[in-house]
């Protein structure tokens, strides 16, 4: 329920209270006859059970607002966790991508280090070679 219709009821209780309160009011008097006091009475009784009914739409509003203020705050917790998981999982792809880098690194340094040595290997062959021929 809308905050304006919340208000309407408040507004409707507090009228019939008010017309509750004269009612007893004139009672206490003497001001009303006594044969249209069983129409006050009346009056005063559907006056208390409108009340009654009104306050406990109103209590149910207010636990309908209370339930639905908790499942925000849920959800909102939610949406922390969330944002805390990407936040790792960023850190560790960023990390992953370090480590893929070191690896393709040591790879390449391996691959040279093994050209390097081959051609190392020929040109002492070579050497050689040319040692003896001499």
């Amino acid at each position: 329920m809308d905050f304006q219709a919340t208000l309407q009821n408040y507004q409707k209780i507090q009228g019939l209270a008010i017309i509750g309160r004269e009612a007893n009011e004139q009672l206490r008097l003497g001001v009303v006859d006594p044969q249209s006091s069983s129409t006050f009475l009346e009056e005063q009784t559907r006056c208390s059970q409108e009340t009654l009914m009104l306050e406990n739409e109103i209590i149910f509003n207010e636990a309908t607002i209370e339930e639905r203020d908790e499942c925000i705050r849920d959800i909102h917790s939610d949406i922390v966790e969330i944002h805390d998981i990407y936040r790792d999982l960023a850190v560790l792809i960023r990390e992953q991508a370090v480590g893929d880098n070191i690896d393709s690194i040591a790879a390449a340094v391996k691959s040279t280090s093994k050209l390097q040595l081959v051609k190392a290997h020929k040109s002492v062959k070579c050497w050689s070679s040319r040692v003896n021929l001499s």
